[in-house]
Order: C-alpha cells, then sequence, then structure tokens
C-alpha cells in the first residue's frame, strides 16, 4: 500500500512537471539586435500584387538588402539602390508584432523568429525572410 501511495505522488509529480514546463511546445523569442540580410521574398497574393514584377525579379545575390537592428531601438534599412533608412523600433509583448516607426506612428508587422538565425516578417502580404549575418 505504501509503495502504491509512493508511485501515486511520484507519477503526480512527474506529470505536473512535465506540464508546467515548456518542452513540447517551444518557441522562439524575437531577438533581432544584429545585422540582417534578405534572403527570400514571398508574394502571398499569388501576382496579383502591385509590387508582382518586381517581385519576380528578386535576386538574393544581386539584390543587397540589410537590416541593422540596433539595442537603442534604432534599425537602419539599407540597400545598394537606395541608401539607408533610419528609423526606431520595438517588439509587441507577445513578440509577435514588430512596429517601426514611420512618420509620427508606429506601424505593426506581423513577425515570427524561423530558427536563431532566420526571421520573417510580412509586409502588404509579402513575407520577407532576412538571415543573420556574422
Amino acid at each position: 500500500m505504501t509503495t502504491k501511495i509512493l508511485a501515486a505522488c511520484m507519477l503526480a509529480a512527474i506529470t505536473l512537471s512535465l506540464l508546467s514546463c515548456n518542452w513540447f511546445g517551444k518557441k522562439h523569442e524575437v531577438t533581432l539586435v544584429g545585422n540582417w540580410k534578405l534572403r527570400t521574398v514571398e508574394d502571398t497574393t499569388k501576382g496579383s500584387s502591385p509590387y508582382a514584377s518586381i517581385l519576380e525579379s528578386f535576386n538574393p545575390d544581386s539584390t543587397v538588402i540589410t537590416v541593422t537592428f540596433k539595442t537603442d531601438s534604432s534599425v537602419i534599412i539599407s540597400s545598394v539602390k537606395t541608401g539607408a533608412d533610419t528609423a526606431k523600433y520595438y517588439i509587441g509583448s507577445a513578440g509577435q508584432e514588430i512596429y517601426i516607426k514611420q512618420d509620427s506612428t508606429f506601424k505593426p508587422y506581423p513577425v515570427m523568429m524561423l530558427d536563431d538565425s532566420l526571421f520573417k516578417v510580412t509586409v502588404d502580404n509579402i513575407h520577407l525572410t532576412f538571415k543573420k549575418q556574422p
């Protein structure tokens, strides 16, 4: 009887510890500080986007677009063709949106960390995937 009670208590403790930890539903925290390079562009509008012709010609090896997130909440978006723009940003409390300041307001963009070196952001139904640079 004592071993049955002890076994039941052990089973209950193990079950509670497994349910309370986050082993099975691991989510990647959004940590964007650093340098990132645009790797892929995916048009979810099936070609009906006003940017369709630009997106079709995108080549990640020849079109270098980089984004640098700094610890002071500034972001620098740069391209060989257009130069660099600086703005302020912050990550939403749930970690599913990045807010970038445009004019006087912060505009939200859905963001998802794919792993430690890749993140995807959605802008006007277009998925942009960035790879972290050394």
